[in-house]
């Protein structure tokens, strides 16, 4: 089976700041090889709420993945790569 690489996004959000804080909301992003874009996000979404901390007030909002020969991110060749079903430390991925 042919494995692809698809740029991950997610849209995290914490409820205990107010809306308007900058820091109330964020992306994280990576790179996951996958035979197709719906595993890759599939896995993508798994890694990024496996890291909410127990009793966590984070909302996961949304994700995407796109090809990677779509994908319009400046330097996303320097982004982490996570292998479809591979468990990845918190360093890397970026976190």
């Amino acid at each position: 089976m042919a494995v692809d690489r698809f740029e991950y996004v997610g849209w995290i959000v914490d409820h205990r700041l107010p809306a308007e804080d900058i820091d109330a909301e964020w992306p994280v992003a990576f790179v996951v090889t996958a035979p197709f874009a719906e595993a890759a996000r599939d896995w993508g979404d798994t890694l990024t709420k496996a890291r909410f901390p127990p009793g966590h007030t984070l909302e996961f909002s949304w994700s995407l993945v796109v090809p990677i020969t779509e994908s319009t991110t400046p330097g996303i060749e320097a982004m982490a790569i996570v292998a479809y079903g591979h468990l990845a430390a918190d360093e890397d991925i970026g976190w």
